[in-house]
């Protein structure tokens, strides 16, 4: 239940974690002297911090995880928790072979540019509608490849996610796929990241 509010408050809407403490402080103290005795008392305490599903899924799909150092942890636990629910099989972020990969690549060639516009490149690479998990040879070998090259790697992947962009983008890589893939992700997100008690 922590985490859950915690990654609505923090990781997805950015709000301040200083209005956490007094929140959880009171949660636990309720829940020590008994007048929270149940999950659903303690989530009543934690109410004014928990992200409503609205906010939440507004939020996620605008959602930019850098995967530079430990950040890339965070994206992989993100896209392994929606690959279990789009495809009912285990995908544990710390022991999935699974490495994270960049649709739009982190150095795209110049041949993105006829169907990406380079002005939103930066803005694009680390949203994460264009990441995705992928088989680490395979990934090695399309790195800042053109799409097509990378297209035939996802239509081979045995990643959910990943191998549903070779069916909504056969032909190329754009702004508007990206956009609505990760508006797919923010709609699976609000089921995977709620409270039992909202």
């Amino acid at each position: 239940l922590v985490s859950v509010v915690s990654f609505r408050h923090t990781v997805v809407s950015g709000l301040n974690t200083n209005s956490l403490e007094p929140v959880y402080h009171q949660a636990a103290k309720a829940g020590l002297d008994g007048a929270a005795g149940t999950p659903a008392a303690v989530f009543a305490r934690l109410r004014p911090i928990y992200v409503d599903d609205g906010k939440f899924e507004q939020d996620f799909a605008l959602l930019v995880v850098d995967t530079s150092a430990q950040r890339k942890k965070l994206a992989k636990y993100i896209l392994a928790r929606l690959e279990v629910d789009a495809s009912g099989r285990a995908c544990d972020p710390d022991t999935d072979p699974g490495t994270v990969e960049h649709i739009l690549p982190e150095n795209p060639q110049a041949d993105w540019a006829d169907h990406f516009p380079p002005d939103r490149w930066e803005g694009a690479v680390y949203r994460l509608g264009n990441l995705t998990l992928l088989e680490s040879a395979a990934n090695r070998r399309v790195g800042n490849a053109a799409y097509h090259e990378k297209f035939a790697a996802y239509g081979q992947s045995a990643y959910s996610l990943t191998h549903r962009i070779a069916e909504i983008a056969p032909d190329q890589w754009t702004s508007e796929l990206l956009d609505a893939r990760q508006r797919e992700m923010a709609s699976r997100a609000v089921h995977l990241w709620r409270s039992d008690f909202a």
